[in-house]
């Protein structure tokens, strides 16, 4: 009689650490600005909404949010993600200041 139980876990090769971790968050990763807000939420240990971030960012180019990081990465400030969402908020601001004003007929 064969033993399947040992024979069975001597073929499955086990799994690298954080394997399965890493293939999870890769599933939703879509675009380089979901890449983005998943490096930046990680790196500051943000707990708000994916889609929070995902609204925010909306309107702007990867460098400028590139930017905007790079300069609430050399503040000294508590809580980085919202100095980064009001400086996004102040940028957009500015975005519209500097569009003309377009009527529709």
């Amino acid at each position: 009689m064969i033993d399947h139980t040992t024979s069975t876990a001597k073929r499955i090769a086990p799994m690298p650490p954080g394997y399965l971790a890493e293939r999870e968050a890769a599933r939703n990763i879509y675009t380089e600005l979901h890449q983005f807000i998943d490096e930046t939420r990680k790196a500051w240990n943000d707990k708000v909404a994916f889609g929070t971030w995902l609204g925010a960012c909306k309107g702007f180019t990867r460098y400028e949010l590139g930017i905007i990081r790079g300069s609430v990465n050399d503040s000294n400030a508590r809580h980085k993600g919202k100095l980064f969402f009001w400086k996004l908020v102040e940028a957009r601001k500015q975005k519209r200041r500097q569009q003309p004003h377009q009527m529709t007929i």
